[in-house]
């Protein structure tokens, strides 16, 4: 167990109300230059809410696990939404490491606009892979990107029972970054490209 999780219960809530349904917590007492009934907690640059206590700095979604389970989350707490910010209690689920990677939206530098497809520039393909059991697996090359983003979702369905589906931008916060969508020149026109040069 963390030292950080050695905090009890009853001082939890003698110093915070937490709303389950706006996910945030406020302060019942004056605490340094935070009055009673302030909202407690810092965002930090990585998304997260982050609260002082007593000393220490308790992420806001494990405590809020911990406020209304009274028991702190035995691994990792996953945002089902996937807005770090976003500590709703019906938002939170305890999740292993490797179910919490199961809930990861589309990354910054996926350039196909969908999850677990790539660009083979070698083969002028598709390339379909995730993570089976921790185990980066290849799902087969395709020649068009629904072909290989089916294949990554009939493999994330069948294999990733703790989050079957992938999550939308919209709804994970993501809306606000671009897509970048690769342009494919067909491989007969590359081929032609390549004995011209």
């Amino acid at each position: 167990m963390n030292i950080r999780d050695q905090i009890s219960h009853d001082r939890v809530l003698h110093l915070l109300a937490y709303d389950q349904k706006s996910g945030e917590f406020i302060w019942l007492l004056k605490r340094g230059c935070r009055a009673a009934g302030q909202r407690a907690g810092t965002r930090r640059s990585n998304g997260y809410i982050y609260i002082h206590i007593d000393g220490y700095w308790y992420s806001a979604h494990r405590l809020a696990w911990f406020y209304v389970n009274g028991e702190w989350p035995p691994d990792q707490i996953d945002h089902i939404s996937g807005i770090r910010d976003d500590n709703r209690i019906a938002n939170l689920r305890p999740a292993t490491n490797r179910e919490n990677h199961q809930n990861i939206g589309l990354k910054r530098v996926n350039r196909s606009g969908a999850q677990g497809v790539s660009w083979d520039s070698s083969r002028m393909k598709w390339l379909a892979r995730m993570r089976i059991n921790g185990v980066c697996t290849n799902l087969g090359r395709f020649e068009s990107i629904e072909a290989a983003s089916k294949a990554y979702m009939d493999a994330k369905a069948a294999h990733h029972h703790f989050q079957p589906t992938p999550r939308d931008p919209v709804s994970c916060g993501r809306a606000d970054v671009p897509v970048t969508t690769i342009t494919i020149t067909p491989a007969s026109e590359a081929a032609t490209l390549r004995a011209a040069e």
